[in-house]
């Protein structure tokens, strides 16, 4: 679609990520973000930018390059493709949003289309040790997403985010945790006999998400059909 068809808007947007003003390029962004859940179509020729972005001074710049990427990812996985490596790079970001946002666009683009970021998903489980509790839950949201499509790939990784059911983070890590057991669990409830008891343990948990959740991944692994 030529420039002069799109809406005013949008061309608007388009221009204002090469102001020389980091704030406006900022509120651009955010536009683009918005844009692409709307119709990644409508910015694909900003893909390149997006790109430059990535490992752009300002963070504020980049962890929302991160952002629109993983917008655009989800519907459009190949557009972004040749980003992946630099998103890579920044899971380890000493700005912990640029860190946070580059996970989740890879977990977004691996949702769609899991066999480009599978040899960036060892990259993304290490980050399960990161010292920032908002870092480890995205780790968790990341494999679900890619998990949904490809459980198998994570059944090796089961001891690590056994080890995140006991995250001291409630409010964010030690909810979601039982997700991707309820994941794998589903196609695979034959690897997760070991860790059937620790999921219990947490149907007594001081947290009702907790329990809930830990509740949701033992239905499923025990209503799963063993092979």
């Amino acid at each position: 679609m030529e420039c002069r068809d799109k809406p005013s808007e949008v061309n608007l947007t388009l221009y204002q990520l090469h102001h020389k003003n980091p704030k406006v390029v900022c509120k651009a962004l955010d536009k683009v973000v918005r844009f692409a859940r709307k119709d990644p179509g409508l910015i694909k020729e900003a893909i390149p930018t997006l790109d430059a972005f990535l490992l752009h001074w300002d963070k504020d710049i980049s962890f929302r390059s991160c952002w629109a990427l993983g917008q655009i990812g989800i519907v459009k996985p190949v557009w972004v493709s040749e980003s992946l490596p630099k998103l890579s790079r920044l899971i380890n970001h000493h700005h912990l949003e640029v860190r946070v946002k580059a996970i989740w666009a890879l977990g977004r683009i691996g949702r769609e289309k899991p066999e480009l970021i599978q040899r960036f998903i060892p990259f993304i489980l290490e980050k399960a040790e990161d010292e920032q509790a908002w870092v480890r839950y995205s780790v968790l949201c990341a494999c679900e997403n890619i998990a949904l499509n490809q459980p198998g790939w994570f059944c090796d990784a089961l001891p690590i985010f056994s080890r995140l059911l006991d995250d001291p983070d409630i409010k964010r890590v030690r909810r979601e945790a039982p997700v991707i057991f309820q994941i794998i669990g589903k196609s695979n409830p034959h690897l997760l006999k070991d860790f059937l008891p620790k999921l219990e343990r947490m149907l007594r948990d001081e947290d009702e998400m907790v329990r809930d959740n830990a509740r949701a991944a033992l239905r499923s692994i025990k209503e799963s059909p063993e092979d």
